[in-house]
C-alpha cells in the first residue's frame, strides 16, 4: 500500500511541484488548499484535476482572519511593522492546517512549496537553506514545531528554481500562468496596505499623528502612524533640507521621530521558538543573525534568557546594523542550518 502524503496546495508552480515530486516518488499525494478572502483557485482545482490528485478546501477562513489579520491590525496599531506570513506558517499551515489533516484523514505526513531543506546537525534534526539560496525561505518557518520536523517534506528545496519550472512546463499544465510568484501578503492583493488598514480601522484610529525630532519637538502633522516603518525614508511629505528617516513610533503619543538613519548593536525577541536546547548558544561565539527578509545576515552573540513563560532572546551585533522594526522577526544560523527565531520586541536605537 501507497504512503499517504498530503500536500498544502494553492495552484502555483511550487506547490504543483510538490505535487508532481511526490507523485513520481510514488506516494498516495492528497492536494488540501484553504480559502483566503477574495482569492480564486480555479488553477488549483484544473492541475489537480490534470494529475488526478484529489483536492480538498479546508474552510479556515474565520480562523485566519482572528489569528492573522487581526493581528496584523493591532501590531501596525502599535507602532510595529508585522510579518503575517510568517504568522501563517506557524499558526495556520503548519498548525491548524496540518492537525486537521491529521485528525480528519490520519495522514502524518505533510508537504508544502516551500524552499528549504532538512538536515541532521549534531544528532539534531534542522531546518537548513534551500540549494537555491536565492529563493530560500527559512526565514519565513522559524516558528514552526521543531517536534513536526520528521514529518514535513519539502520538495523544492532541493533542487533550483530554474529546474523546477522546467518540470512543471513539461507537464503541459496550462494556466501555470495564473499562478505567478508574488510576494505581496495574500490578503492584500493590491498591496496597498495603507488602504487596507484604514479600511478595517475606519474612524476607531488617528488619521494624523505627528513628526518630532529627536529632542521631542514637534516638527509638522504627519500621516497616522499605521503609515510609517523604522528606517523609512521615502513618502515622509516633509521637507527638512537634509534627509531624514524614521527612528521611533511612539503610539502613545502618536508621534513619529524623524533623525539620521537608525542603528542598532542590540536588540530583544520574544515569543521565541528554538530547534535547539537553550544550553547551545555559547556566550563568547558569533552566530548568522537576521533582522529583515531583505537584510545580510550578521554576525552576533546570542543570550538565552530565562524569564519563566516569556523565554527571551538577546542579540549583541558586532557591527552596527541598520534598525528593524519591532514586530518583524529576528531569525538564528549557524552553518546555514536554523536554529532559533523570535519576534522583535527591543531594539536599542544608536
Amino acid at each position: 500500500m501507497k504512503q499517504k502524503i498530503a500536500v498544502a496546495f494553492s495552484g502555483g508552480v511550487d506547490s504543483t511541484f510538490s505535487l508532481i515530486y511526490l507523485l513520481e516518488k510514488g506516494y498516495d499525494v492528497r492536494a488540501f488548499t484553504f480559502k483566503i478572502p477574495g482569492k480564486t483557485f480555479d488553477n488549483a482545482i484544473e492541475i489537480a484535476l490534470k494529475l488526478k490528485v484529489p483536492l480538498e478546501f479546508v474552510d479556515i477562513q474565520s480562523i485566519f482572519e482572528k489569528i492573522v489579520q487581526k493581528n496584523f491590525i493591532e501590531e501596525y496599531k502599535m507602532g510595529k511593522t508585522p510579518n503575517p506570513c510568517i504568522r501563517c506558517n506557524r499558526f495556520i499551515k503548519f498548525g491548524v492546517l496540518y492537525y486537521h489533516i491529521l485528525h480528519n484523514h490520519n495522514i502524518e505526513l505533510f508537504s508544502t512549496g516551500h524552499y528549504v531543506q532538512k538536515e541532521i546537525k549534531n544528532s539534531n534534526l534542522l531546518l537548513k537553506k534551500a540549494y537555491d539560496t536565492s529563493k530560500d525561505q527559512s526565514y519565513f518557518l522559524w516558528g514552526i514545531s521543531h517536534k513536526l520536523l520528521p514529518f514535513l517534506d519539502f520538495p523544492c528545496g532541493r533542487l533550483k528554481k530554474e529546474d523546477i519550472r522546467s518540470i512543471v512546463k513539461s507537464y503541459n499544465i496550462k494556466n501555470l500562468n495564473i499562478a505567478k510568484e508574488s510576494f505581496d501578503i495574500c490578503f492584500i492583493p493590491d498591496n496597498d496596505y495603507k488602504r487596507y488598514l484604514e479600511e478595517k480601522l475606519k474612524k476607531n484610529f488617528p488619521k494624523h499623528a505627528h513628526f518630532v525630532d529627536t529632542k521631542g519637538n514637534i516638527l509638522d502633522e504627519s500621516d497616522g502612524i499605521i503609515n510609517y516603518t523604522i528606517g523609512q525614508r521615502k513618502g515622509l511629505k516633509f521637507a527638512a533640507g537634509k534627509r531624514m528617516y524614521v527612528r521611533r513610533i511612539d503610539p502613545l503619543k502618536n508621534e513619529i521621530e524623524l533623525g539620521d538613519k537608525p542603528k542598532t548593536k542590540r536588540i530583544v525577541a520574544n515569543k521565541i521558538n528554538l530547534f535547539v536546547n537553550p544550553d547551545y548558544f555559547e556566550a563568547n561565539k558569533f552566530y548568522k543573525c537576521k533582522i529583515r527578509y531583505q537584510s545580510k545576515e550578521a554576525d552576533a552573540k546570542v543570550n538565552y534568557i530565562r524569564t519563566g513563560n516569556h523565554n527571551k532572546l538577546l542579540v549583541e551585533f558586532n557591527e552596527l546594523q541598520e534598525a528593524s522594526s519591532k514586530g518583524q522577526s529576528l531569525v538564528i544560523y549557524e552553518d546555514d542550518f536554523l536554529l532559533a527565531g523570535g519576534i522583535i520586541d527591543e531594539i536599542e536605537i544608536i
